[in-house]
């Protein structure tokens, strides 16, 4: 559970006290000292709630220069393409939307191949961005 955790989070000190309060109140609320994988699936959920400031920051600071919408949409994007592992059109995506986004550890690259470096933030992504 542990390594599932410190995985999900990339060890990222906000988002590891996050989820350890929600799977803290999750356990709290079924009366049990033990957390399982069906609770931290819904902490994972409450985490997506009640982080939800941080997430939506992210989405819209991190993914290009917010006083450029376009460069913001085209960064948004290109995240919503890794989650469905579509197609990465890079030649839409402004070089200094990718450079922002690696900058603040949004993405990491290996050979020119790009991925979340938090997961946790890959299925916010997949599931609640707008």
């Amino acid at each position: 559970m542990v390594d599932s955790i410190l995985t999900l989070t990339n060890c990222h000190p906000y988002l590891l006290q996050l989820l350890g309060s929600a799977i803290v109140t999750e356990a709290n609320e079924r009366q049990t000292h033990v957390a399982t994988q069906e609770i931290l699936e819904a902490a994972i959920l409450r985490a997506f709630t009640l982080g939800e400031p941080y997430f939506k920051n992210v989405w819209t600071e991190f993914t290009g220069n917010p006083r450029n919408g376009s460069e913001v949409k085209a960064g948004q994007n290109f995240l919503k393409a890794l989650t469905n592992e579509a197609d990465l059109d890079n030649s839409s995506l402004s070089q200094s939307a990718l450079q922002r986004m690696l900058r603040y550890h949004v993405l990491k690259s290996h050979d020119h191949h790009y991925q979340f470096e938090v997961p946790l933030l890959e299925r916010w992504v997949r599931e609640r961005a707008i």
